[in-house]
């Protein structure tokens, strides 16, 4: 099935962890680096877009791990097997943690951070309320955490919202949904 949506890298590999309040975010099959490691490219765009970031940590991406998890493109058209190199970027900016995928020329590709609930936009909150009525798979799920997590591809303009549910803390599930509620897929 064509994915629809962009995802962050999942538990798939060994790496770095980088924990943020109550859920954590783990950076896996990125490989630490310092900043000197970094091409400037990389470099001068988080400081030009995010001046007021803090604490910026540097990774290197290879491409098994955007193969395993954070996907370039919808349709596939650039191969997991390329040899483009990519960054993952965390740092803090107004309290919140915020990583970034950058292709090895500068280019912010995708972006992902914690948001509180209530800024979810109310079509995303109504799939939420309703996702049982319309999946009765997910009969007695309710919301884990008063946060979600945001990803937005910025090279298609698109973006969705990462919601974690359970059953009593048990059966935990990843909700995907896009910004005008459509649910696209639950992992």
């Amino acid at each position: 099935m064509k994915q629809l949506f962009f995802a962050f890298i999942a538990v798939l590999t060994v790496g770095a962890a980088t924990a943020q309040s109550q859920n954590e975010i783990t950076i896996t099959a990125s490989k630490p680096i310092a900043k000197s490691e970094t091409p400037q490219q990389i470099i001068k765009a988080v400081e030009t877009k995010f001046p007021d970031a803090k604490a910026i940590q540097y990774f290197k991406t290879p491409t098994n791990a955007i193969k395993n998890g954070w996907v370039v493109t919808e349709d596939g058209s650039i191969s997991p097997d390329s040899r483009i190199d990519h960054y993952t970027i965390s740092f803090k900016r107004a309290n919140v943690q915020y990583f970034g995928l950058y292709a090895a020329d500068g280019t912010l590709e995708q972006g992902k951070y914690e948001e509180d609930q209530a800024k979810l936009p109310p079509p995303v909150k109504q799939t939420l309320t309703n996702l049982a009525k319309q999946h009765p798979e997910y009969t007695g799920y309710t919301v884990d955490s008063k946060t979600y997590y945001r990803t937005q591809d910025y090279s298609k303009k698109k973006d969705f919202y990462e919601i974690i549910v359970s059953q009593g803390g048990k059966n935990k599930k990843k909700i995907y949904v896009a910004p005008d509620g459509m649910l696209i897929k639950v992992k």
